[in-house]
């Protein structure tokens, strides 16, 4: 069992490894209940002003992100993984959070993020990082993190190849909801 006692989690390092690792430490306990798993029949999307989100029948979860800034130290970078616990746990996990300095000022003028500091999260200057990257699309793989974490709001495990340029929370979560909207209860099938 998990607790929260705060409004919201903790950023720790600004990934999920602490999180993974501290899981890991302890263990898991294998349920009774099988898991559920969808798989899309259908073709799934939603579109955003210059993003969108594509999900396709597969059997397996399969994500490709694509990150397109107009910075000089962001540019283009893409990551894809078929998402696997071995997977995660090494190569996307410890991707971390990420923001421009910009947005980190934006942020603290509207007294948002006030936990925030290099310590959790890759601050972009327009000539330096914060910290050094642990991949070099550290960037593309923290996307495709936040991508699982919003599709996980579904509440069962996820069978399709999805293709997701320049998303970000609010269009996965619109993505996360269309596919609850177009499954229903009687498209689930279980597995272990």
């Amino acid at each position: 069992q998990i607790e929260v006692s705060g409004s919201e989690m903790p950023a720790l390092d600004g990934s999920a490894k602490p999180f993974v690792d501290a899981i890991c430490s302890v263990g898991v306990v294998e349920q009774s209940k099988k898991r559920r798993v969808v798989r899309l029949t259908e073709p799934v999307w939603v579109v955003g002003s210059d993003s969108f989100i594509l999900g396709v029948p597969a059997e397996k979860l399969k994500i490709t992100y694509v990150l397109s800034y107009r910075h000089p130290i962001i540019g283009r970078q893409s990551a894809t993984f078929v998402v696997t616990e071995s997977n995660f746990r090494r190569n996307i996990a410890p991707a971390r959070t990420f923001a421009t300095y910009e947005e980190v000022e934006s942020l603290i003028s509207k007294q948002l993020a006030l936990g925030g500091s290099v310590d959790n999260a890759i601050v972009i200057w327009q000539d330096r990082l914060s910290s050094e990257l642990r991949f070099k699309n550290e960037l593309a793989r923290h996307k495709v993190l936040d991508l699982i974490g919003d599709i996980a709001l579904v509440g069962v495990r996820l069978s399709a190849e999805i293709l997701a340029v320049k998303s970000g929370h609010a269009l996965n979560i619109e993505f996360a909801r269309k596919i609850v909207g177009k499954l229903g209860v009687r498209q689930c099938v279980s597995s272990n």
